[in-house]
């Protein structure tokens, strides 16, 4: 439930309106939610995400566009395309910050699990 409410409300927050360009980067378990929902809200979804492997989950999913980050310089493909009103990130590894220059809004979504260390 909560990586629904999270990447709901990161999309329907962002500003963006239909038609705007919206970037999901991951296709995983955030990343596939945040694309089908970025789909249904009318924006142009791009997804980037690791293997050409993901590319056709991604399309199946909404993504009308999908750039593959290790074949591809994203930041570089992104500006080709105009940029992005929103880059929604779901996954903190590999991520190319120079991805903050190219958009209007930078979301960095990730669920983390803390263990501490408990003593008396």
């Amino acid at each position: 439930m909560l990586s629904r409410v999270t990447t709901f409300d990161a999309l329907k927050n962002s500003g963006a309106k239909p038609g705007d360009v919206v970037v999901i980067q991951g296709v995983g378990g955030l990343g596939h939610l945040a694309i089908q929902y970025a789909k249904k809200m009318g924006f142009k979804t791009i997804a980037i995400s690791r293997g050409v492997g993901k590319r056709e989950f991604a399309k199946r999913l909404g993504a009308q566009i999908f750039i593959d980050t290790e074949s591809a310089d994203v930041t570089r493909e992104l500006q080709k395309l105009g940029g992005a009103k929103v880059i929604l990130a779901t996954f903190l590894f590999n991520i190319d910050y120079r991805l903050y220059s190219i958009a209007n809004t930078f979301y960095i979504i990730n669920i983390i699990h803390f263990n501490f260390l408990y003593s008396e």
